[in-house]
């Protein structure tokens, strides 16, 4: 794993590159503990960071901390309306669940603190479009706009088994 010295040079490359925004993206960046330090050393060079997430590790504490954080945007990927299409798209039995869970705990410190939906970090769904889910995607729109969620966005599509798992 890169770590946090070693962060702190590539952001300043970065930075006299002229690169003014990044996304943190995975495997799941949510796995790593010093992720604020690295949002935090990005902001201090006044580069915007935007997180993709699965969504499924957002506790109370790491929610609380996101809404508190300077992250401009946070994506969570969703990929059906209700658990039993999602998980199975994402291959994980819960996943539906929790990170539904995990954007309704970041509204709520969000709003303690005094912020609107258009505060950042600001809340998105990605979601990966294929034959199992095509049913979902109107009331998925109608389903997210009921919550914090301001876009869905990056709408993949894919004609084969991306992302299914595998079944026995």
């Amino acid at each position: 794993m890169v770590t946090i010295t070693e962060l702190e040079s590539i952001v300043e490359q970065i930075k006299k590159m002229g690169i003014t925004e990044v996304m943190l993206t995975g495997g799941e960046p949510l796995l790593r503990c010093d992720l604020l330090d690295i949002v935090d050393l990005c902001v201090k060079q006044i580069i915007e960071v935007d997180i993709t997430t699965n969504g499924i590790v957002i506790n109370e504490k790491l929610a609380q901390d996101i809404a508190s954080s300077r992250i401009r945007h946070i994506q969570v990927s969703i990929d059906g309306l209700n658990p039993e299409t999602n998980d199975i798209i994402r291959g994980k039995t819960g996943s539906f669940l929790k990170a539904i869970e995990g954007i309704n705990s970041i509204s709520k410190y969000k709003v303690a603190i005094g912020k609107t939906r258009y505060n950042r970090p600001t809340m998105g769904i990605n979601t990966v479009i294929v034959d199992k889910n095509l049913e979902d995607l109107v009331g998925m729109v109608d389903f997210f706009k009921k919550m914090e969620v301001i876009q869905i966005y990056r709408i993949l599509i894919a004609h084969h088994p991306f992302g299914l798992k595998k079944q026995d």
